[in-house]
């Protein structure tokens, strides 16, 4: 259920998501970020935008940060965002790296309010992150086959009824 005093609107998702990787465009550049887009039939979604743009900032500038290691394995620094119909009236956004992972014991507490895995890390933006897509009526889940296998984030938002795609 929605939170109070989230103000939502039905937005362009694709939209968002393409201003959120903009946003971060130089410093993906910098880093040698490959950035790969796979987009089907993305439904409209009753978001805040300015927050979905918030979270999905976070996860681009995090998985960017996961993956500074990869040249001492040889690893490719690929970031995927996928996004579309994931059924049961909810439409999915996955951000997927191929950074360093995260194991089995920090999966459980990764949304923790103060948990980082970052030696200069806060802890605030996952959890601040998750609240948010709550907020939005979503949620968001983190994925990874452990160290070294890199990490998948996925936001789960509503679809708006009754409105074309």
């Amino acid at each position: 259920m929605p939170g109070k005093g989230v103000s939502k609107e039905v937005c362009d998702i694709e939209a968002i998501i393409e201003d959120a990787l903009r946003m971060q465009e130089v410093s993906l550049k910098k880093a040698g970020v490959e950035v790969s887009r796979r987009f089907q039939n993305i439904p409209r979604c009753s978001v805040h935008e300015s927050q979905l743009s918030q979270v999905l900032i976070n996860l681009i500038k995090n998985a960017s940060e996961a993956m500074s290691g990869n040249d001492n394995q040889n690893k490719r620094r690929v970031l995927t965002i996928e996004a579309g119909d994931a059924g049961d009236g909810f439409l999915f956004i996955v951000v997927r790296d191929t950074g360093c992972g995260i194991c089995e014991e920090n999966l459980v507490r990764i949304f923790n309010h103060g948990f980082s895995t970052k030696p200069d890390g806060h802890g605030f933006g996952l959890h601040t992150s998750a609240l948010a897509l709550t907020n939005m009526g979503g949620r968001l889940k983190a994925d990874s086959g452990g160290e070294g296998q890199g990490a998948v984030f996925t936001l789960l938002l509503l679809i708006a009824e009754g409105v074309p795609v």
